[in-house]
């Protein structure tokens, strides 16, 4: 009995969501803009996500995922993949292809 007075004082009323920053949807708009570009560096390539995955050491579900822009992906990841697509990091992160 007394466990459950602790959690019912714990609960809190679920407020609404916190609005999203600049920060937060350029960093959203970036993740969306790398995933198109390395969609299009990969199919350029003619690698498949298998492929790529195995020359990178990264998973093909990762990949997948980095595609779609829902992967935070780390500058050392940007890096790996551009150098096995033959392509700058800078294409990878660039709104202007």
């Amino acid at each position: 009995m007394f466990v459950g007075t602790v959690m019912a004082a714990r609960r809190v009323e679920r407020k609404q969501p916190i609005p999203l920053t600049e920060a937060k949807r350029l960093e959203r708009a970036l993740l969306a803009t790398f995933g198109k570009n390395l969609l299009s560096a990969r199919n350029a390539a003619q690698l498949s996500q298998q492929a790529l995955g195995d020359a990178t050491n990264l998973s093909p579900n990762y990949l997948g995922r980095a595609e779609r822009g829902s992967a935070n992906v780390s500058l050392g990841v940007v890096a790996r993949l551009a150098a096995i697509l033959k392509v700058s990091p800078a294409l990878l992160l660039s709104d202007n292809i």
